[in-house]
């Protein structure tokens, strides 16, 4: 498998290591790329100051908030859609990714629409009922907001998780006289610990590097997170490229350390293998006297995060300005008639969809061969190919755009100023996401199905296409998902 590293590897090296050499490179620079400047060190000694502890134990916070609010949610839907017969359980996927078909940005506000201190729905809802208001402006609201809005990133994985999980293992547990609680924690909760643990881990550094949310919630309320503050210390003038550039620097070491640690602990994955030569077909639980209590928790939870934020996103669109108690007074077309009269309309929803499909399709691709050969191999050093994958997640955007654009006016491709340098740029941001979600899957497929393959004489390629790839579709389906929908949102 040698003569397949090196050339992923340098792939890889070109992609992620170039971009990260610039910002590295600025980290150490008085002055913008370009610019004239001096090498020093006061960018990083800027940073040891009492607020960088302060707001970067809000980005802990904030981070571990938003992972266990949304692989919680995410698990539960998913262990609904996927493994019980709840009535309800085929509309689950429609309401979750709807919650990405809105950009962050807006899907913030809308919760400023619903949950803001004067002019929020279910606040004015609770002064009529006598009730005390609340604040969408504070830590809390910061946690709900993102973990909700992130729910999609755990759902789609974890579902696909659950769909491949072989059900003899609990019908032996059953078998032996276990009830159907003491089955899913015993059985299936341990056996789904790799794909628990891996999006535990894309979730928390997904919100490490989350900029939109908390810039629209927590601006207000005066609570800065490390992407918030890079984006004041480059955005607002004068700009400090060289602090912005530690900080981010900082933030990837960060980033880095957990995925090693997150590695570490998946080394031994044999023990949570699922998918062996045996044939098996996914069961559900039947719920019995539990059918409505998980059919109302399902539908309460989807109502909060999917269907009012999107109702509200979708009824103040035909609003002049926000305000429920003037509603009828506001309503108005021209919002729309503004929007298709744009000239530049027709090309950018042209481009948009031209990215959304040859990106994710390049990307998970790409990042199916870069996990394959990072986790299914024993070639030596394999591992760095998954940390050079993972690391574009520790550059917040801004950050990772404006390395790009150094390294293109510096090494002129041809590309710099057409639709190309996109496709490259969303590429490399989205290259974690992808990784994380198809990790589970390759971690609970067995070996010995790859060597039965070879002993048959089947080629290495010969073995991904015919056996990995018909049995990682879930997961590759899901990460293709997931990435087209953060690319669409973008676009």
């Amino acid at each position: 498998m040698k003569v397949y590293i090196l050339p992923t590897f340098a792939v890889l090296a070109i992609l992620v290591i170039a971009p990260i050499g610039v910002l590295v490179y600025g980290s150490f620079y008085s002055a913008a790329p370009g610019d004239l400047g001096y090498y020093t060190l006061d960018n990083y000694q800027e940073t040891l100051v009492p607020k960088t502890l302060a707001f970067s134990s809000n980005s802990v916070l904030f981070g571990l908030g938003t992972a266990a609010l949304a692989v919680s949610g995410g698990a539960f839907l998913a262990f609904v859609a996927e493994r019980t017969t709840a009535p309800l359980r085929k509309f689950i996927y429609v309401f979750v990714i709807a919650i990405f078909l809105s950009p962050p940005y807006a899907y913030a506000i809308a919760w400023m629409f619903l949950l803001g201190p004067h002019i929020g729905l279910i606040n004015q809802v609770l002064e009529a009922l006598s009730l005390p208001t609340t604040s969408i402006h504070n830590m809390a609201g910061l946690i709900l907001v993102s973990g909700f809005y992130n729910l999609p990133l755990a759902f789609l994985p974890l579902a696909a998780a659950f769909r491949r999980m072989d059900t003899s293992l609990e019908e032996a547990a059953r078998t032996s006289g276990s009830r159907g609680r003491q089955i899913i924690y015993r059985v299936t909760l341990p056996l789904m610990r790799p794909a628990l643990l891996s999006t535990s881990v894309l979730l928390f550094v997904i919100s490490l590097s989350e900029i939109a949310i908390p810039f629209i919630i927590g601006r207000q309320a005066g609570i800065h997170v490390f992407t918030t503050k890079i984006y004041q210390l480059i955005a607002i003038y004068p700009a400090q490229y060289g602090i912005g550039s530690a900080l981010s620097v900082v933030l990837l070491v960060g980033v880095l350390a957990l995925v090693i640690f997150h590695q570490r602990l998946l080394k031994k994955s044999e023990r949570f293998v699922t998918i062996s030569g045996k044939s098996f077909k996914p069961g559900r639980y039947n719920l019995g006297a539990w059918t409505y209590p998980i059919s109302a928790a399902t539908i309460l939870f989807i109502f909060f995060a999917s269907f009012l934020p999107n109702f509200a996103i979708i009824f103040g669109s035909f609003l002049k300005y926000l305000s429920w108690t003037k509603a009828t007074e506001l309503l108005t077309l021209t919002n729309f008639g503004e929007a298709l009269a744009t000239p530049m309309l027709q090309r950018a929803f042209t481009n948009s969809a031209l990215l959304a499909v040859i990106g994710p399709t390049v990307t998970t691709l790409f990042v199916f061969f870069v996990m394959y050969l990072s986790i299914r191999t024993k070639v030596r050093g394999k591992g760095f190919l998954e940390v050079l994958a993972m690391a574009p997640l520790g550059i917040p955007s801004l950050v990772l755009a404006l390395a790009l654009l150094w390294v293109f006016l510096s090494f002129p491709l041809g590309i710099y100023g057409t639709i190309w340098i996109l496709l490259v740029a969303y590429v490399i941001n989205y290259m974690p996401f992808a990784a994380r979600s198809m990790s589970g899957g390759f971690y609970q497929i067995h070996q010995d199905l790859e060597d039965s393959s070879r002993m048959s004489g089947s080629s290495i390629m010969g073995t991904v296409v015919r056996i990995v790839f018909p049995l990682m579709k879930p997961s590759f389906a899901a990460a293709w998902i997931i990435v087209s929908l953060l690319m669409m949102r973008e676009l």
